[in-house]
């Protein structure tokens, strides 16, 4: 059988298990997840955004910098900054337990994505997209570092309380859960011999990773290998 015959058979059959679930999906609207959803990610990207427009509020000129990048050396930390990063990442339990949990594999995991929706193309009549949703259960740290442990100290208390400002935001835009896990050990450094403060605080974020699979661009694969 020739290659373009047997992927035209496997969109085929996929196409039509994607549909069976579509009814059964419209059959059973509560199955539909009525939230949007975001991943790891883009919940770094609104926590930017949340740190920003607070500061903006306070009347801050100059923004904190914000971002994934340790620093590595001295010239790399001359003011403060806030640097995030994954601790612990593991596909979302379905009993949701105590957050301490998150960690312990003694519970089901969502370890295969799920189908969520089927909608009508609105650029392709006739065509379907069809979503999958992931639960992921992410433990994030945020180090706050700084020249003084009094400016790290009350940049900590800030930022503690900008999360807990924001938390309507982060459940808006998709976060299904979100706690304060708390601060762990101060932490000092000296490179170049001279000191730097950091104060680690960590957070449980519950995100949802989607998968989109759209009919049209799998019926184009039937026909580029029959041109091919």
């Amino acid at each position: 059988m020739a290659d373009t015959e047997l992927i035209e058979i496997w969109v085929n059959d996929y196409l039509e298990e994607l549909a069976n679930h579509a009814i059964v999906e419209a059959g059973n609207p509560k199955s539909r997840s009525p939230r949007p959803a975001i991943d790891i990610n883009q919940f770094y990207e609104i926590v930017g955004q949340a740190i920003t427009t607070q500061q903006r509020l306070e009347g801050v000129e100059k923004n904190l910098i914000y971002s994934s990048a340790t620093p590595e050396n001295d010239d790399n930390i001359a003011e403060e900054r806030i640097v995030y990063s994954l601790v612990e990442r593991k596909p979302g339990l379905f009993e949701q337990k105590s957050t301490g949990s998150v960690g312990d594999d003694s519970g089901r995991r969502q370890r295969m994505k799920m189908f969520r929706e089927g909608i009508r193309d609105p650029d392709n009549p006739g065509m379907a997209i069809y979503t999958y949703g992931q639960w992921f259960d992410n433990i994030v740290e945020f180090k706050i570092f700084a020249r003084t442990n009094d400016v790290a100290d009350s940049r900590a208390l800030w930022f503690e309380d900008m999360m807990d400002l924001w938390h309507w935001y982060f459940r808006a835009s998709g976060i299904s859960q979100f706690k304060y896990l708390g601060r762990l050990s101060d932490e000092f450094l000296s490179p170049d011999n001279r000191k730097v403060v950091c104060r680690p605080l960590r957070y449980y974020v519950r995100t949802e990773k989607v998968t989109v699979v759209r009919e049209n661009m799998l019926r184009s694969l039937v026909v580029q290998s029959s041109v091919q």
